[in-house]
């Protein structure tokens, strides 16, 4: 179980927190296309900004590279490679106010995945490829005295050598339950330890976790802390028990089999025969439609589909409303590395019956005093759980309830412990003379390393965006926001074929739409279409065709009548690659002068990025991120619509 709240010389040296910047790279990070991932760091982010500490955010924006698989290693390369000099610059952060913790600066950095290459150290290098230009250059502008990352693969592991090259200290955060699997893997796992040792510090969110990591890496127990997740327990204020619903029960989370629905339906299906007055309530995201189809047939096979409600995602507010009204907190889940959920649960005073799952039990505990947690994970255990909680639901304490989370799990107290562990490794590291004597920021004029706030939203130029698979384009930018769609220039490949002739100047070689393409099939903005092949195929018409009947006897016989048409046939072809190369960038050239010089070019892949490289020659800036960054400097400038 975690200590009951902070200690003094925590409580002592949150003062000290003021002056310390910490980098918390973190792939898992609130985005405005998935707004709820990564809640648990936000959390954990705004709790360490509320104690004083400045915070910087460096998140991952995956993205692929396309050609030949025995090229795409190489490709891959030389794409990061001209992305590291604009992640390194200033412009690779935004503020969003919408998702996220508002005003917090946040990297969206762009990691480019080879398909072919999964292995665990090929997915860290991209990642590290990335994340190292980027911390080297924040480190200039805002000196970094720690690096905090949230998992072990691969953040933790990219994170290092940042850390390394920085001589500055490493905490890792690990969440996922899916890493002692990922251990089982003797390369991951020998990577893995390079997590613990002098300046680092590996720690786990439930001594559960805690135990499974320390097995897989033969480790001591002791040699991973615990540091749970930090739950906003203001959000959640204590209900009134005069107000609950004595018969409903309530499920917040995701809908996905392994989050143990079945068992959850089997369970109340159960408890509904023995009391027909019960209703149950699901709150959040549905699973894949087949598992929604899945459990709501089971809910009528077992007689129980008129007392179970299917809801969707729910704000905050509206979940911690949910666990005001509810009788029981219902948690089925097998497998937990932590629960925020659970806590969320009792911050407002409601009990929890939850089956066995690591996490949860050691929130919950064991003996009663806030519901109940069985031996086992089966529906008639999970059944007998809530019947106990519901048979003594006037004997809990909602108070003490709170209070548990308050000390325990509250984001003051996880972040008076967080800072505490911060400044142990700072000392340490000085000690050690690796991290050097921290940095008086307060009488720094320049403001470097204080979380100042800009003086008024980042202004955007909308970029000119660069994506030549149509398909994935028209994809990609249909999912923006409409008002931010509408104001971009978008370069991608032509649908139609485009006629061949004489053929007019590069700038008016667009067309919008492409072909017979319906307008309405693309997303707003202005879409230009390139064609490659337009240069190639009209020099191709200008020699004119063959005369001769085809096949072998035919070409000797155009050979013999005209060599010298031959000769120019055979050397366009040979040329194809190189026509191809400047019509694309002489279109590429006049769309960038069309959509009025923007400062940044936006490649959507890496092979796109290759392709604009003949634009930075000419003024123009690669984009220091993709579309979440895009999105995050749009919300930060007021969501412009114009």
């Amino acid at each position: 179980m975690p200590s009951n709240g902070p200690s003094r010389s925590a409580l002592g040296i949150l003062s000290v927190a003021m002056s310390r910047h910490v980098l918390v790279v973190a792939r898992w990070y609130p985005s405005w296309d998935a707004p709820g991932r990564g809640s648990f760091v936000a959390d954990h982010v705004a709790a360490l900004r509320a104690a004083g500490v400045t915070v910087t955010v460096a998140s991952f924006d995956p993205t692929g590279v396309r050609g030949n698989e025995t090229t795409r290693p190489e490709r891959a390369a030389a794409a990061a490679d001209l992305l590291a000099g604009p992640l390194a610059s200033v412009e690779a952060e935004a503020r969003p106010v919408t998702w996220g913790v508002p005003g917090v600066p946040v990297a969206r950095l762009p990691v480019i995945l080879d398909g072919s290459r999964r292995r665990p150290d090929d997915v860290v290098e991209a990642h590290r490829r990335a994340l190292v230009p980027y911390g080297l250059g924040l480190a200039e502008r805002r000196p970094i005295d720690l690096v905090h990352a949230h998992t072990g693969l691969p953040d933790g592991l990219a994170a290092a050598d940042l850390a390394e090259r920085l001589g500055r200290p490493l905490v890792t955060t690990e969440h996922a339950s899916t890493a002692p699997d990922e251990l089982a893997d003797p390369a991951a796992r020998a990577a893995y330890r390079a997590l613990v040792g002098p300046g680092r510090r590996l720690v786990a969110v439930s001594a559960s976790l805690g135990r499974e990591l320390a097995a897989r890496l033969d480790l001591d127990e002791d040699a991973i802390g615990v540091l749970p997740n930090a739950v906003p327990i203001d959000g959640f204020p204590a209900g009134d028990p005069g107000a609950r619903d004595p018969h409903e029960l309530l499920y917040v989370g995701a809908r996905k089999a392994s989050k143990g629905i079945e068992t959850l339906v089997r369970a109340f299906a159960e408890l509904h025969r023995e009391d027909p007055g019960l209703r149950l309530r699901l709150v959040g995201a549905p699973g894949t439609p087949d598992e929604e189809a899945r459990w709501r047939e089971l809910a009528g096979e077992l007689g129980v589909a008129a007392a179970v409600a299917f809801e969707g995602r729910a704000e905050r507010a509206a979940v911690a409303a949910a666990m005001r009204r509810a009788a029981v907190f219902v948690h089925p889940s097998p497998r937990e590395t932590f629960g925020i959920v659970a806590a969320e649960a009792l911050a407002s005073g409601l009990p929890v019956a939850a089956s066995p799952s690591g996490g949860v039990d050691e929130i919950v505990g064991r003996d009663g005093r806030f519901g109940e947690v069985p031996a086992d994970r089966s529906p008639a255990a999970l059944a007998d759980a809530v019947r106990r909680v519901l048979a003594r639901r006037e004997t809990f304490a909602p108070a003490a309830m709170r209070a548990h989370v308050e000390a325990s799990f509250a984001a003051p107290a996880v972040a008076a412990r967080t800072v505490e562990l911060y400044e142990t490794l700072i000392a340490a590291g000085r000690g050690a003379g690796s991290a050097g004597p921290a940095v008086d920021r307060g009488a720094d004029a320049a403001g470097r390393g204080r979380d100042v706030e800009p003086a008024g939203p980042a202004p955007l130029r909308p970029p000119l965006v660069v994506g030549l698979v149509r398909r994935l384009a028209v994809e990609r930018l249909a999912a923006l926001p409409p008002a931010l769609a509408g104001r971009l220039t978008v370069v991608t490949t032509a649908s139609a074929t485009t006629a061949v002739g004489p053929g007019p100047e590069p700038a008016a070689w667009a067309r919008e739409p492409a072909g017979e393409e319906p307008a309405g099939a693309l997303p707003a903005g202005h879409w230009l279409d390139l064609d490659p092949e337009l240069d190639y195929r009209r020099r191709l018409a200008e020699l004119g065709r063959p005369t001769k009947p085809g096949g072998a006897l035919g070409r000797l016989l155009s050979i013999a009548a005209s060599p010298k048409a031959e000769r120019e046939r055979r050397d366009l072809i040979a040329r194809r690659p190189e026509l191809r190369r400047q019509t694309t960038e002489s279109f590429l050239r006049s769309a960038w002068e069309e959509a009025g010089r923007p400062p940044f070019v936006l490649a959507l892949d890496a092979d796109d990025i290759l392709v604009v490289e003949p634009l930075l020659a000419a003024g123009a800036r690669l984009a220091p991120g993709g579309l979440r960054w895009l999105v995050d400097r749009w919300d930060e400038a007021g969501r412009p619509a114009g």
